[in-house]
């Protein structure tokens, strides 16, 4: 009588394991999709004590500026980022931009983009 729930459950094992490795095998990963690379340019700003809400005031104005370059497919995006640690005069920095680009080429123009 042991031999049989052994042998039934040996079985019903094995079946279990059977299926679970044909629907293991259909199952395939999805990997993402090629991209291009991207280019990016990165500016550090260190800005002087009290001058903080002047310093996000003229972000203001490039934000206008980069967001036209945008919709003129110069650049892919541009992103103003604050830096929180370290802070004070131990930071090497307080915030960084970061402009995307499509090619080696738009970014090599990116310097000769002009507020016209």
């Amino acid at each position: 009588m042991k031999s049989t729930k052994s042998f039934i459950l040996a079985l019903k094992t094995l079946g279990l394991m059977t299926l679970y490795f044909l629907i293991v095998t259909k199952v395939q990963a999805q990997t993402p999709a090629a991209t291009d690379p991207v280019y990016i340019q990165r500016e550090y700003m260190k800005v002087m004590p009290g001058m903080r809400e002047d310093y996000l005031k003229a972000e203001q104005v490039w934000k206008a500026v980069h967001q036209r370059h945008k919709d003129e497919d110069k650049i892919l995006g541009w992103t103003l980022y604050r830096s929180i640690f370290p802070s004070g005069t131990n930071a090497e920095y307080d915030y960084m931009t970061v402009t995307r680009f499509k090619s080696c080429k738009e970014l090599e123009e990116a310097g000769k983009m002009t507020w016209a």
